[in-house]
């Protein structure tokens, strides 16, 4: 009977042992590509910003490391378009979720990846990117007046209607429209993008 259990302890953890090995070599990687686009457009400019470099690395994945290795396998693939929260919500909806299929339309060139593992994701007011921009650049005009004013834009930035659009018109106007100017002319540009996400 002794022996019964010990040779049962002894093969729970030969099985454990054996489990944390399998899992120990499975790894799971995550990479990611932005591109941006120019204002109220979602047309994919290869010479635009920093988009040619980008998409050359994570092109060459696609074409060689997830295509030809038997090590890797894509596991998901995650879209998500961006606009930059100047327009009305109903364009920068129409801007987020062309922005998503351009990119992934480009990159289906050069993999093909299933139904299945893709999913999509539009942002069309990004107010919480324009937040943390704002939070980290101690040189944004009227900064301690602007950043309380800006979480609640973001608070009420799903709300289509005259509470969102009260807030908003107060950081236009608010010390002549200084900060405003500012943030589109410094942020705005770098939220016109879209991202994949691949986890393989």
């Amino acid at each position: 009977m002794k022996a019964l259990r010990g040779l049962k302890k002894v093969m729970a953890l030969v099985l454990m042992l054996w489990g944390f090995c399998i899992f120990s070599q499975a790894q799971v990687v995550h990479d990611s590509v932005t591109v941006h686009f120019h204002i109220g457009d979602a047309t994919l400019v290869l010479d635009h910003h920093s988009n040619q470099s980008s998409l050359k690395r994570i092109e060459d994945k696609l074409q060689h490391d997830y295509n030809d290795s038997i090590y890797w396998k894509l596991r998901k693939v995650e879209v998500i378009g961006y606009a930059s929260p100047e327009g009305p919500i109903r364009l920068n909806k129409k801007l987020s979720a062309e922005r998503a299929e351009a990119l992934f339309n480009y990159l289906s060139t050069f993999c093909t990846i299933p139904d299945t593992i893709k999913t999509s994701r539009m942002v069309d007011t990004d107010w919480a990117s324009v937040i943390a921009m704002a939070e980290a650049d101690a040189s944004l005009p009227h900064r301690e007046e602007v950043l309380p004013l800006l979480h609640e834009i973001a608070r009420n930035a799903t709300i289509d209607g005259w509470l969102r659009l009260t807030s908003i018109n107060r950081l236009k106007k608010l010390a002549g429209g200084e900060p405003y100017a500012y943030i589109a002319r410094k942020y705005f540009p770098a939220l016109r993008r879209s991202e994949v996400h691949l986890w393989y």
